[in-house]
């Protein structure tokens, strides 16, 4: 046992434990890229150099990773470009149809339309159907959208706290390497690594 009394509650045995957020750290390698590229300066293109970074994790550290904040939800913002870009689709589906029915009325005319007056109806009724599908699918699609918007701003306050409980938590994992497993000081149970965000996001009684 260690000094400290910490123990894998699984085999009972402090030689192969270690803090989840050592791990991670220590299996964290941040990078920098350097890249080429090209820039509009004054009208005129330029060559420039570009520089990136990121990070790579080692499988374990993966494995333990801390869970990501939620991100922000989408404002309405994004509704009216949805909207913008299904009105733009809309028109051009529009414009085929009326132009294949104008186009067909000389080229059908002599066949079909002077024997049978009341044909003459049928592309524009097509177009009459086309329009009302379309505008239907754009209201109703925007409805769902502003719907899906909305529950989740009013939700997204709720998904922050209880992401903020989780890392709480998760700062105070330990792993045993021998068992491959996760648990907290004082827990009687070593949790598998597979069931990590399971176990941080559970109800506080189902932890323990």
């Amino acid at each position: 046992m260690s000094k400290s009394g910490l123990v894998c509650p699984k085999c009972g045995r402090a030689d192969a434990i270690r803090k989840v957020t050592s791990i991670v750290s220590a299996g964290t390698t941040q990078y920098q890229s350097v890249g080429y590229g090209t820039a509009d300066i004054e009208g005129e293109t330029h060559h420039v150099d570009t520089l990136s970074y990121g990070s790579e994790l080692t499988g374990l550290a993966n494995r333990l990773s801390a869970p990501r904040r939620p991100g922000k939800p989408s404002d309405f913002g994004c509704a009216a470009v949805l909207l913008t870009m299904r009105v733009g689709m809309s028109l051009v589906v529009l414009v085929v149809i009326g132009v294949v029915s104008f186009c067909s009325l000389p080229l059908l005319y002599e066949s079909v339309y002077r024997a049978n007056n009341w044909l003459i109806l049928v592309p524009i009724l097509i177009f009459a159907g086309a329009v009302i599908r379309l505008l239907w699918w754009i209201g109703s699609n925007v409805v769902r959208e502003v719907g899906t918007i909305r529950h989740n701003r009013l939700n997204y306050p709720s998904e922050v706290e209880r992401w903020e409980r989780a890392i709480e938590r998760w700062r105070e994992l330990y792993y045993c390497y021998r068992d491959d497993g996760i648990f907290i000081p004082a827990q009687t149970r070593l949790i598998p690594v597979e069931q990590l965000r399971a176990f941080l996001y559970a109800p506080e009684k189902k932890k323990r």
